[in-house]
């Protein structure tokens, strides 16, 4: 048996720390909101074109971005250190860690 942070066993035992609690949520709303984005999109092309072949060049064109640069990242990923890859900040990220009259 496994405890959690506190002490206590259980399957929730995560959710008692606040910052988790708040990530945990977050990703959660983040989740539901992409799936419903998925919906949405696949019944407006079967609205508006009827044709279960549209539907599928729109799903495949949807996971065409993750399926081609998919490996290439995760080879890039692999040959470097993990730690390093992870921490750097990404150009939308970096831009706020500057003052603004930069």
């Amino acid at each position: 048996m496994q405890l959690g942070v506190h002490g206590e066993a259980g399957a929730f035992a995560s959710l008692r720390v606040a910052n988790f609690r708040r990530y945990f949520v977050g990703q959660t709303l983040s989740s539901v909101g992409t799936w419903f984005h998925i919906l949405a999109l696949a019944l407006l092309v079967v609205e508006e074109t009827g044709s279960g072949g549209a539907l599928g060049v729109v799903v495949g064109l949807q996971t065409l971005p993750l399926l081609v640069f998919g490996s290439y990242a995760g080879v890039l990923l692999d040959r470097h250190d993990p730690r390093r890859a992870w921490s750097r900040p990404t150009p939308s990220t970096r831009r706020w860690r500057r003052p603004w009259w930069w």
